[in-house]
Order: structure tokens, then C-alpha cells, then sequence
């Protein structure tokens, strides 16, 4: 868990009472996360949709190498974390499973994270349970990056 002073947290306080400096901090998250994603585009890289402050995409290779480079040219301003497939899986598990609504099946589908694109396995009770896991890897790992192979299975089998 990440640890912040109590500076921090007071600082935070404070921007989140002035409204108007936050709306215009949230407007330039908004245009540089976009000038960066085109940039990331622009250079064939597939891009996860985000409306944070932060963007998830595939470079293709071993990302912890990237990431240890790009740190060490110099990060201006930008923080770089490598993320494997297993990181992509487990935050893809942890969104169904949290998810009270969905059967034991849907809790227990196969997900398989390799290379950005995560492949989605098995049974689940219902085309909604279908519809719920792939919204919910779509909005991890981006919608060009899901294949959907959940089958349905209806109670009696």
C-alpha cells in the first residue's frame, strides 16, 4: 500500500476545495493523456482507453526494460511502471470476482493475459455474466485487446 505524509494528504484537501484550479488541473490531464495516447498510436502501439491520469498500452516487449530506460533518459514529469500479464489477470480477476452479482461459474472463468491481449475461458451461467466479464476486462485491457470465448451454461447442464 502506498504511504502518504500528512503534507499530502492536507495538500490534496486543499486542491479538492478549490474547484475551480481542479477543474483546470482535470483539463490539462485531459489534453496531455490524449496528445500522449495519439503519440503512443501514432507509433503502432495499442493504447488502453483511460480516463485517469495514467495510460496502459502494450510496447510490444519486455516492459520493465522500457520502463528502466525511459526512467533513465530522464522521465519528465511522467512516471513509468512495468505491468506484466500476470498483473493484467490478477487486476482482471479481482474486478469479477468483486463482483457479488456474478455466479461461482463467472468467478472462476480462465483468463489468460499474454502479450496485451487477454483471451477470456469457460463456463458461465448467463449471456449477462458473458456481457459483465468482457465489460469488465474491456475497461482493464482495452476492447481491441479482449477475445471473448465464455460459452453459456444453462443450470441444467
Amino acid at each position: 500500500m502506498t504511504k502518504f505524509s500528512i503534507k499530502t494528504a492536507a495538500a490534496a484537501l486543499a486542491a479538492l476545495g478549490d474547484e475551480p484550479w481542479m477543474r483546470s488541473a482535470v483539463d490539462r490531464i485531459r489534453v496531455e493523456r490524449e496528445r500522449v495516447r495519439r503519440s503512443l498510436t501514432d507509433l503502432g502501439l495499442r493504447v488502453a482507453p483511460s480516463q485517469g491520469n495514467f495510460l496502459f498500452f502494450d510496447c510490444g516487449t519486455d516492459s520493465s526494460s522500457l520502463a528502466a530506460e525511459l526512467v533513465k533518459d530522464g522521465s519528465n514529469g511522467y512516471i513509468f511502471r512495468h505491468e506484466d500479464a500476470t498483473d493484467l489477470a490478477k487486476k482482471i480477476r479481482k474486478s469479477i470476482v468483486d463482483d457479488k452479482n456474478l455466479s461461482t461459474y463467472a468467478h472462476n472463468v480462465k483468463i489468460i493475459a499474454r502479450g496485451g491481449t487477454v483471451v477470456l475461458k469457460g463456463p458461465v451461467r448467463s449471456e449477462e455474466e458473458k456481457t459483465a466479464i468482457e465489460a469488465k476486462t474491456v475497461e482493464i485491457a482495452g476492447a481491441a485487446n479482449v477475445k471473448n470465448e465464455l460459452t453459456v451454461k444453462s443450470k441444467t447442464e
